[in-house]
């Protein structure tokens, strides 16, 4: 039989089309390891440091990393060092997939999530792998809610609450239909925040883990969620960060900067939020008025960690392709109450 054509015979097959079209939902799934400019094979030998994708202070003041070869399928490692040397140490564990986080457990050791969605408990030189039942690819989210609870976010939008004691998965929720990229806990430890790669958020109460609040911030991804008070904050692919008020209503958007922001961190006892950018800027701004305070330059690479000492003094910054560094940072908040004497000044009622 001979196929006979038309002037539409040029179109793709509907099935190839549908293919083409879920191509930009398959490369935004990506975006945790490519959104960053990639490097060649040749300057990827040339790397003389690892990937490091997050970074911790311990309680004496040294520093936890959770490192990798570069590329999410290989090994990755925990890593302890000393605050002059922070990309030399000793191994704390180690996985077979890069691992994304470092959470200390106040029972001892660290629980860390890998790339293929494994949970691994190290402690003592020993490492318990959590059986989680998950087909998800990564789990790049986790966070301690209590001593004994630590939460992690999957890739296909499930919150597992993990029993440290029992080292097993207590709880699964199945909180969002789009992979959650970031966790954060209030400071009373009544409220956990997550955020997604399609821009939603959501407030769980953690006494009963029922959901409080959720919604759409846009159409980006959202990369990065704290708590700033009674206040949440939220950012990713949009590159500015989101103010929103207990109850999810949006407040403010705040700063912009020149590439995605990829984390967020706030300084103990303020209201200033460090806002970091796979171009290795850190844009400062103050919640209370709504401004932002300076930008910084502070690496030569994407930034995926961030983590200020608890005197405010120093930042933890962990890289694409410089390892993790410590910046002093004790002169970033200078600018910070003449900032907010500008903001009242300018909404002030007139006579």
């Amino acid at each position: 039989m001979t196929r006979r054509l038309t002037k539409n015979s040029n179109l793709p097959c509907p099935r190839c089309l549908t293919a083409w079209l879920l191509l930009p939902v398959f490369l935004g799934l990506q975006v945790a390891a490519n959104a960053e400019e990639s490097a060649s094979d040749s300057e990827t030998e040339e790397l003389e440091m690892p990937w490091a994708i997050a970074a911790t202070w311990t309680k004496d003041g040294d520093i936890v990393a959770a490192v990798s070869s570069g590329l999410p399928y290989r090994s990755g490692r925990l890593q302890r060092s000393r605050i002059d040397k922070p990309n030399e140490g000793t191994e704390i564990g180690v996985a077979e997939n890069s691992l994304w986080t470092a959470v200390e457990l106040a029972s001892g050791g660290y629980l860390s999530t890998d790339y293929s969605g494994g949970i691994h408990m190290f402690s003592g030189g020993s490492n318990t792998t959590i059986e989680t039942g998950e087909d998800s690819r990564w789990c790049r989210a986790a966070v301690a809610v209590s001593d004994e609870l630590v939460a992690a976010g999957t890739q296909d939008g499930k919150l597992l609450l993990i029993d440290v004691q029992e080292k097993s998965i207590s709880k699964k929720v199945d909180l969002h239909e789009a992979a959650i990229f970031d966790l954060a806990v209030s400071s009373d430890g009544e409220t956990l925040a997550s955020v997604t790669e399609t821009g939603e958020i959501a407030l769980m109460r953690t006494k009963d883990w029922s959901l409080a609040k959720k919604w759409n911030a846009g159409q980006r991804s959202l990369w990065a969620v704290a708590f700033v008070g009674e206040h949440i904050v939220a950012a990713g692919a949009d590159r500015t960060v989101h103010v929103f008020a207990a109850d999810g209503q949006s407040i403010a958007s705040v700063g912009q900067t020149s590439n995605w922001i990829s984390q967020l961190a706030v300084l103990p006892g303020t209201s200033v939020v460090l806002a970091g950018t796979l171009s290795g800027e850190v844009l400062v701004l103050d919640v209370e008025s709504l401004h932002s305070v300076g930008k910084h330059s502070v690496a030569e690479s994407g930034i995926w960690g961030l983590q200020p000492s608890a005197d405010g003094d120093q930042l933890l910054v962990a890289t694409r392709k410089a390892g993790v560094s410590v910046v002093d940072i004790g002169d970033w908040t200078k600018g910070v109450e003449e900032v907010r004497a500008r903001a009242a000044a300018s909404s002030a009622p007139r006579p």
